[in-house]
């Protein structure tokens, strides 16, 4: 049997690389005759995931509601930081 080669993954990053295109060769090899060969191309695409919580403006926010507010009334408006690296 072939040796089976592996990739070391733990440096992908959406941002560096996207995707990734790959050929994977079978071969059976029988008494030093190679009998069948096949090939397949793989196509791996990194997912994006965000390493780092988001980040808002304030620590606490405070809003004061009327009783009589209609369904999916909007009582505040907060803003978010979006960081997507490690440092």
């Amino acid at each position: 049997m072939d040796p089976i080669h592996a990739v070391d993954v733990s440096g992908l990053n959406l941002f560096d690389v996207d995707e990734y295109r790959v050929s994977v060769v079978a071969q059976l090899t029988v008494y030093l005759w190679c009998v069948f060969v096949s090939m397949v191309q793989v196509l791996v695409r990194v997912e994006d995931v965000n390493e780092m919580n988001p980040l808002f403006d304030a620590h606490e926010y405070n809003v004061t509601v009327p009783e009589n507010a209609s369904l999916h009334h909007s009582v505040a408006q907060v803003t978010q930081l979006f960081i997507n690296t490690i440092e």
